[in-house]
């Protein structure tokens, strides 16, 4: 077969998707169909085929051209338009206005076999001039690419259904959709997914691209692919970095009702909830900044500072170091608090020196770090916290080292090996010396 007969199949298999389209869309034709035990003719089979001829994979796609029109043709004459004319040709022209468009659509990308392990990721989905559907995915050897087709639900919902038939996955995403404004910059909607032998759904954001730019599929975080990161609208990385609220894994098992519970196992907050970084990692110190030992806690706290700012110096750029939060009591507003609440909830981890037994705005900083289910890290000495609450019944987000008689140099030396820890966890690595060496509190 010479080019321009492949070209001319082609064309044939554009065209009877085309009147598919035209006569009230794919969800009408594939109810039909499938009373009438039509198989192999699904939207996403007919753009297997499309593609199948565009890439010269034409031995024994004749036939099934033939037998495509055949069906289309049949169903044309039994199926009158299913909507009123008016009300058609508003449905096409919407549809029509997302042909020829390309997207960054963003997801959750758990990195194959450490899905503890986490970065942003991106794939392009393209709708052709016909109205099909592909998304190119990040070549990994797992993460499947798929094809298929979009339709429009109501003039307001934006359904898509791809498949890569060869490994038997099948993605299903809806988004709303502006009719007044199509396409729009962003849809955000949700997806579901079998993918990685499981099901799983969570969000799923696309962002428009120019239709001649030439895009990329990537993952990316922080600390690796750094151009893409910060080439990333931060808004979009902000939505996109809580893994409890962009995913849900439901296990590959059969339940009864009696051990449905099982099913949610591991899904309560933790600190794993917070997966990747939408800027710098965080890390907010706190501790008491008065006592009635002025002395000894003046002392502890110039101490603290000496540590934190040579750790801003070692790591500049890399990470960023919040504490102190209630420096002088006597000036506390609403808007500082609000202001402590939001530093800790966009913290990466909370570590907490709690030398003296003080009543202190260090303990309410813990409460909401525990609260939000941060990595929290305390060094105290005995008995100088309440002995009650979460603190006694334990919990797997908390750390708390005791101290007796150990003395303040101990104490900090395995402060700054806890930061030092810290930073390992959250893949920040200073480019030459590792941190401040222990210094006694002068």
């Amino acid at each position: 077969m010479d080019n321009s007969e492949k070209s001319s199949l082609n064309q044939r298999i554009l065209d009877a998707r085309a009147a598919i389209h035209q006569t009230g869309g794919f969800g009408p034709f594939d109810s039909w169909r499938k009373k009438k035990r039509y198989r192999g003719f699904s939207e996403s089979s007919i753009s297997n085929m499309a593609k199948k001829s565009e890439a010269g994979k034409l031995n024994g796609l004749l036939e099934k051209v033939v037998k495509l029109e055949t069906v289309v043709d049949e169903y044309l004459t039994e199926n009158p338009t299913h909507l009123k004319q008016d009300q058609q040709s508003e449905h096409d022209s919407i549809e029509q206005k997302m042909w020829n468009t390309q997207w960054y659509i963003y997801f959750y990308y758990p990195i194959p076999k450490h899905e503890s392990d986490v970065e942003f990721a991106r794939a392009v989905l393209k709708i052709d001039a016909q109205g099909g559907v592909e998304i190119r995915n990040i070549e990994d050897g797992v993460s499947p690419n798929y094809m298929g087709s979009f339709r429009i639900i109501k003039n307001e919902t934006l359904v898509m259904d791809v498949e890569n038939t060869t490994r038997g996955k099948h993605l299903h995403i809806k988004t709303y959709l502006n009719p007044e404004i199509v396409p729009s910059e962003i849809l955000l909607g949700g997806f579901l997914s079998n993918g990685r032998d499981y099901i799983s759904a969570g969000t799923v954001l696309l962002e428009k691209q120019a239709a001649n730019a030439d895009l990329s599929p990537a993952h990316f975080s922080y600390h690796h692919h750094t151009e893409v990161f910060n080439d990333t609208n931060q808004h979009i990385r902000a939505l996109l970095k809580v893994r409890s609220l962009n995913y849900l894994r439901i296990p590959p098992a059969v339940f009864l009702k009696s051990n449905l519970k099982d099913a949610r196992k591991g899904e309560s907050p933790h600190p794993n909830t917070r997966f990747i970084e939408p800027d710098k990692p965080v890390i907010f110190i706190s501790a008491p900044t008065y006592s009635v030992q002025d002395e000894t806690y003046r002392m502890i706290n110039l101490r603290l500072e000496e540590i934190i700012r040579e750790f801003e110096f070692n790591y500049q750029d890399k990470v960023e170091f919040r504490f102190f939060a209630f420096r002088d009591i006597q000036r506390q507003t609403r808007l500082e608090y609000l202001k402590v609440l939001n530093d800790i909830r966009g913290a990466s981890a909370f570590l907490l020196l709690f030398l003296e037994k003080a009543s202190s705005n260090a303990l309410i900083e813990l409460g909401m770090a525990y609260a939000y289910s941060k990595n929290v890290k305390i060094l105290a000495k005995r008995d100088a916290l309440p002995n009650n609450g979460f603190l006694k019944n334990g919990s797997q987000h908390i750390t708390l080292k005791e101290y007796g008689k150990e003395s303040l140099d101990e104490i900090f030396k395995d402060f700054i090996a806890e930061i030092i820890h810290t930073l390992q966890v959250l893949h920040v690595y200073a480019p030459s010396k590792p941190g401040p060496n222990p210094k006694r509190p002068k």
